[in-house]
């Protein structure tokens, strides 16, 4: 049975029984809606970690076992800065200010209190070598007054404390409050929300104590979350005004509400579908995977308008509402399910990124798109045909489609040899350009601060001003040693520590190291008076043990210490070199009884997604690329068919990669995904395209007014689509978080120019591969629209 033949059976099958199937719609949307509304917000970073680099899996396999109870918690920590616009913070105005926020954050629930450092903390303590002896103390007195000698007594503490780097501004203009966190509120048992924890850090310290001469800097990993999960939460506005403005935009295409309404109306159903498939396989949505529903809706309705646009045409030859609909159902069924499974694709081959966040938006997505295939293929047309277009309608149409067509008339001289043969020669140009400047691209984040928010943002301006302020970073990577109990604080391992402790400070990139090497030196110095003939250190293994056994970088058997290592940024060539630096070491030093094994920090997590992306990109744009080109083959029946579609495919491609260096937007975990996204997604315009091109050469027409015919049946439909997927993806330009920003000026990108190019590029690759009977090319150059259409 042919193609034509199997089609036709189920168009008899669907259509004879419409109510039966629109009552299935109708009961599956009710149980997936009622799954979709369970969905959960999740921005935990946990599923952006790369669990099959080796620097996780050594990590979870090798260290985690060996590490203290609580160490996982370490990281865990919020940063506030108290900035004075004075000389320096050794007022009375100042701490007396201090001394209220500290109080403040106390109360926070969520906040470990006993672990809680500022400089109105017991734990932080100045350390004085005298004639008596060792001396320490408090860093400010409880009774705090206020004068000239207190404050006096204070600076100095404040500069005779090991933890004046941690606590105090290099400059002295301001001071730090760490906040350990617990994972749950100790008073109500509930895990700690890391939007809730945030917004009191804003309305509790930022809002009341920031003032003309006070400023409040926040930073930490659950920081971030808040204002990334906030921001996500604010993309949601975009949906709305994206539903509004591309319902308008449809119904100025279709000059029809009632198929404006069911066209938004099937597309609406396909998201609730998606998100409830996602609910089902225990899915959630996070400001990652945001973008699917926002895809799927656009998706949907880029397809869809091929639907109305066919069953408009079809109205206009004189056809009722079903059997336009029913035509239009056969002619692009194929077509339709065709590059839907395209699109399905672009989506599933991200599945080579083992990475959760990604496997999930490619399992949910590629989902939504299976989706498509039922709500638009088949909900939709049946649903169009219960509708008559009225009269006017159909006369305003049709003056349209009569009237002279400049878009059709110019487009038609692009299936001509000479313009063919320019415009293939500017795409191969273009091509060339594109590779030039795509060699540029740089691998991962290269900017400072939190990559997930704009350089403009309140983090990145507090991260900025800390990071200015104090020698300690928070681009941080931590290298664990391993050895056997009790050995941690061993003359051996101490001094090997230390001989890559040296390497590490004389390497471009490293701001600082802190190991137990380094906390030897610096008690051994101290113990002396300061005296730096101690600052070497002794060789007997008795006086390193004594004083490294007490590193609070060890675990409590010392089987374990840690070294971590400052980073003055987390661009990826700092990151390679610093890493290459210890892994020769480990190959020259390391053996059984001590192993070096890097994974901590988020210098480890960068790195490891880092290598995981670079080891993806080839193979998953060549899969993307193949499967298409095979698709294409195997539905047109001819390789040159598939070459023509997938060539503008490629040019934008490597045009995307130039204008993410011109941008200077990185290859990362957010804008991978995106490139093999605008593949899969782009290949529909050339599927729908060739599709009705191929038909009508078929027929025995030239290739000229086989294209003209095209561009004023298929052509229109496909550039409103391509501006309708460009649309629904650009607002998300304007969101807080630069990730979305990225992917949605990158998708706008894509999606226009794959649809450019189909238009354009498509039939000059046509004209030159392609051959045509020129016995029959005559015959069918005056036939009319509305004949051609009643022929199918």
């Amino acid at each position: 049975m042919t193609n034509h033949l199997i089609i036709q059976k189920i168009e008899q099958v669907f259509f004879s029984n419409r109510p039966f199937f629109l009552a299935v719609f109708a009961l599956i949307t009710v149980f997936l809606g009622w799954q979709a509304l369970q969905l959960e917000v999740n921005a935990s970073m946990l599923k952006t970690m790369p669990y099959k680099h080796e620097f996780v899996t050594n990590f979870l396999n090798e260290v985690k076992p060996k590490m203290g109870p609580g160490a996982a918690n370490q990281a865990s920590k919020v940063r506030v800065v108290v900035s004075t616009t004075k000389d320096d913070i050794f007022t009375k105005d100042y701490l007396l200010a201090l001394e209220k926020i500290h109080e403040t954050i106390f109360y926070i629930p969520g906040v470990d209190r006993g672990g809680l450092l500022s400089l109105r903390s017991p734990t932080p303590q100045w350390i004085r070598i005298t004639t008596d002896g060792v001396e320490n103390g408090v860093l400010m007195p409880n009774q705090f007054t206020g004068s000239d000698e207190q404050l006096a007594q204070i600076k100095q503490n404040v500069i005779d404390s090991p933890y004046r780097p941690f606590l105090v501004g290099n400059d002295f203009k301001s001071s730090a409050i760490i906040i350990p966190l617990l994972s749950y509120d100790s008073e109500t048992g509930e895990e700690i929300d890391a939007v809730t924890f945030s917004q009191h850090l804003e309305n509790k310290v930022r809002q009341q104590f920031q003032s003309d001469s006070i400023k409040i800097h926040i930073i930490g990993q659950v920081k971030i979350l808040g204002d990334i999960i906030a921001g996500a939460i604010g993309v949601i506005q975009f949906f709305g005004i994206a539903f509004l403005v591309i319902t308008c935009v449809i119904f100025w295409y279709s000059r029809d509400v009632a198929s404006t309404l069911i066209l938004v109306f099937c597309s609406s159903i396909a998201v609730i579908w998606q998100l409830g498939i996602v609910k089902l396989y225990g899915g959630s949505i996070d400001p990652y995977t945001l973008l699917r529903p926002f895809l799927i809706f656009t998706i949907s309705v880029s397809h869809g308008v091929q639907m109305i646009n066919a069953v408009g045409l079809q109205r206009i030859s004189g056809d009722n509402g079903l059997t336009a609909a029913a035509k239009s159902f056969q002619t692009l069924l194929i077509p339709g399910c065709l590059a839907l499974i395209s699109d399905a694709i672009g989506f599933l081959v991200l599945l080579q990124i083992d990475i959760p966040i990604i496997l999930d938006l490619a399992i949910g997505a590629a989902a939504g798109v299976a989706v498509i295939i039922f709500t638009n293929m088949f909900l939709l047309p049946a649903m169009l045909s219960y509708v008559d277009t009225s009269a006017g309608t159909i006369r305003r149409l049709a003056r349209i489609e009569c009237s002279r067509d400049t878009f059709s008339h110019i487009g038609a001289k692009l299936a001509t040899k000479r313009v063919a043969i320019f415009t293939v020669t500017i795409a191969i140009l273009l091509y060339i350009l594109g590779i030039l400047g795509g060699k540029d691209v740089k691998l991962g984040d290269f900017e400072p601060g939190a990559a997930e928010l704009h350089q403009d943002s309140i983090y990145n301006q507090d991260q900025a001003y800390i990071d200015q302020h104090y020698t300690i970073g928070t681009d941080e990577l931590i290298l664990f040693i391993s050895t056997y109990d009790d050995h941690a604080a061993s003359g051996e391992v101490v001094h090997t520590v230390d001989q890559l402790e040296w390497a590490l400070q004389n390497t471009l990139g490293v701001i600082d190291t802190q190991s137990v090497a380094s906390h030897t030196r610096y008690k051994l110095t101290h113990f002396y008076d300061l005296n730096w003939k101690w600052y070497d250190l002794p060789l007997d293994d008795h006086a390193v043990y004594d004083i490294a056994r007490k590193f609070p970088g060890n675990n409590p058997n010392l089987s374990l210490t840690i070294m971590k290592i400052i980073l003055a940024d987390h661009k990826d060539e700092t990151m390679v070199r610093v890493v290459d630096l210890i892994e020769n070491f480990a190959n020259d030093f390391g053996n059984e009884k001590m192993q070096f094994i890097l994974g901590g920090g988020s210098i480890a997590k960068d790195y490891g997604t880092n290598r995981v992306i670079a080891a993806a990109q080839a193979p998953m744009l060549m899969t993307v690329h193949i499967i298409v080109v095979l698709l294409c083959w195997m539905t047109f029946k001819s390789l040159r068919a598939a070459i023509c579609i997938v060539v503008p495919l490629a040019l934008t491609t490597v045009l995307t990669h130039a204008l993410m260096a011109q941008l200077g937007i990185g290859l990362k975990l957010a804008t991978l995904p995106i490139v093999a996204l605008g593949v899969g997604i782009g290949v529909d315009y050339g599927i729908y395209i060739f599709g009705r091109f191929k038909t009508l050469l078929a027929r025995g027409m030239d290739v000229k007014t086989a294209y003209f015919y095209t561009l004023k049946i298929t052509g229109k439909a496909v550039g409103f689509a391509g501006l309708t997927l460009s649309l629904g993806v650009s607002t998300w330009i304007f969101s807080d978080l630069k990730f979305q920003a990225d992917m949605g000026l990158m998708l706008t990108f894509m999606f226009m120019c794959n649809m450019v190019g189909a238009i354009t590029i498509l039939p000059g690759l046509a004209v030159l591969l392609i051959k045509t009977d020129r016995a029959t090319c005559n015959s069918n150059k005056n036939i009319s629209l509305a004949e051609l259409m009643k022929e199918h």
